[in-house]
């Protein structure tokens, strides 16, 4: 998988990443396209649910940054 000539600086860092878990192209744009349709069907059926999202995002980044 890997070429014997990269040095171990580089292999330490590649390591690190989970490559069984990516995602490919195709799926990650059916994830967005299923996560924006059902975004929009939301907010068009109850439009709070904008302000909702931003402060529940909002909240979750505060959380991460405080937290982690």
């Amino acid at each position: 998988m890997f070429d014997s000539s990269i040095s171990s600086d580089y292999l330490t860092f590649y390591s690190k990443i989970n490559l069984t878990n990516m995602k490919s192209k195709e799926e990650l744009m059916l994830m967005w396209l299923i996560v924006g349709t059902a975004g929009l069907i939301l907010t068009i059926t109850y439009p709070p649910i904008i302000l909702l999202g931003v402060v529940g995002y909002a909240s979750w980044s505060l959380w991460k940054h405080y937290t982690v």
